[in-house]
């Protein structure tokens, strides 16, 4: 329909179509144009510079294909923006808690420091390179045994360090008399520490009692040393029906001078026994008598003389004796009644 306007001229009025097609294409602008807005926010949001491009306000419905594709980019990077914003939190956190570790770790090692406590040095045994422990010497005594019995010849036995090099041996009577002495040389191989040392002590002198001392040293320290063993002995006695003999001791060495004898007799005439000593060659080197110091008559009577048969030949023998014998009053004849072994 037409209408007449102010000038006089006439216009023409739209058709419905045509309003309805206009409608249609300005909620479409005013559509994209939203859409356009929001891609803009979200490429601020990234810090990227980049722009929707806007189509022309008179694009037709379904031409405007360019926009979404815009729209969806858009998207993409502002997740990705979200995401890279997330790390750079997360590595800030994590730089925080390392800083604060180190800190910690620097405080304890020097709280630590303070109380730590300088081990002491130990010597090592023997090792290649390195300094040897010190040995510590050791002396045992195991015969004879405290309260053995034994003769004038004693085995002595025991266990020592071969560092001590040498041993004396000695037995020694109640008074501090000393009886004999022997001395033993301790040797091993390179692996031996210390070895069993055996030595017979042949004592010299006779015991003034039924007892003695037995005692092993080293030399080199003397027999005050803490190494000092010792032990009690007991002498045997040689006896017959009428003749006990406490001294001197079977297996004694005898190379000449004073001899004690001590015991007890019984049933002599007058108290008078004979003894002498014969050597290994069967001749009798030196030949006396020992008086009974009371009446020997039905009962043992004691006896204790020191008898000196001189110097003893070199032609006497190696083993020898004491002989204690009785004489018959009637023809002569000889009785030994004790016998006593003697080293000569």
């Amino acid at each position: 329909m037409d209408k007449q306007n102010d000038t006089g001229g006439s216009t023409k009025e739209p058709s419905i179509s045509e309003l309805e097609n206009g409608l249609a294409a300005q909620n479409q602008a005013m559509h994209e144009s939203k859409l356009v807005e929001t891609a803009s926010v979200a490429s601020s949001d990234t810090g990227a510079a980049t722009a929707a491009p806007v189509p022309a306000a008179n694009t037709p419905a379904g031409t405007g294909n360019a926009v979404p594709g815009a729209v969806s980019a858009a998207v993409a990077d502002g997740d990705a923006g979200k995401k890279n914003g997330t790390l750079q939190v997360m590595a800030f956190v994590l730089g925080i808690v390392i800083i604060i570790l180190l800190f910690l770790l620097v405080i304890y090692t020097i709280i630590k420091g303070t109380d730590t406590v300088t081990p002491t040095p130990t010597v090592a045994p023997t090792s290649a390179g390195g300094t040897p422990a010190p040995e510590v010497a050791t002396l045992t005594l195991t015969k004879p045994g405290e309260a053995a019995t034994v003769d004038g010849k004693i085995l002595v036995e025991g266990v020592a360090s071969v560092s001590l090099a040498n041993l004396t041996v000695q037995a020694f009577d109640n008074d501090g008399t000393v009886l004999g002495t022997a001395t033993v040389e301790l040797t091993g191989n390179a692996n031996q520490t210390s070895v069993t040392y055996s030595v017979f002590l042949e004592l010299e002198k006779s015991s003034v009692s039924e007892s003695a001392y037995v005692q092993v040293y080293p030399n080199s320290e003397g027999k005050t040393s803490e190494l000092t063993k010792t032990t009690t002995v007991l002498f045997e006695t040689v006896s017959s029906e009428r003749v006990k003999v406490f001294a001197p001791h079977r297996n004694m060495k005898y190379t000449g001078g004073a001899v004690l004898f001590r015991g007890q007799m019984q049933d002599f005439f007058e108290g008078s026994m004979g003894l002498r000593l014969v050597g290994g060659n069967g001749g009798i080197l030196y030949d006396t008598s020992i008086q009974a110091q009371g009446d020997n008559y039905g009962q043992f009577a004691s006896f204790e003389q020191m008898v000196n048969p001189g110097t003893i030949p070199s032609t006497a023998g190696g083993n020898g004796k004491w002989e204690f014998y009785d004489t018959s009053m009637a023809d002569g004849s000889v009785t030994v009644l004790v016998t006593i072994p003697v080293s000569l």
